[in-house]
């Protein structure tokens, strides 16, 4: 959700942080829809076999995303819903 470089990240951050915020992203690029399912699912499960705590970040960010959709705008709402 920002133009912060991955690389730029982990030299403030460190590689670990690098590698979770690194996971989390590649979460995030899965497309919508049937086909992707089983894509997200496989991507879940490869993020969860390298470290499980990139997995617990993304649920905490779509919790958060649900409880903070009234600021956004009905389009939006409904369109962080259906990824959710």
């Amino acid at each position: 959700d920002t133009g912060y470089t991955l690389e730029a990240l982990t030299q403030e951050f460190g590689v670990e942080v690098g590698h979770l915020v690194d996971g989390v992203t590649k979460l995030d690029k899965v497309a919508l829809g049937t086909a992707a399912e089983g894509e997200t699912i496989r991507k879940m499960i490869i993020a969860m076999a390298r470290d499980p705590r990139v997995l617990v970040i993304k649920v905490a960010d779509r919790l958060h995303n649900m409880r903070t959709m009234r600021f956004l705008p009905p389009e939006k709402q409904a369109r962080k819903s259906r990824e959710t």
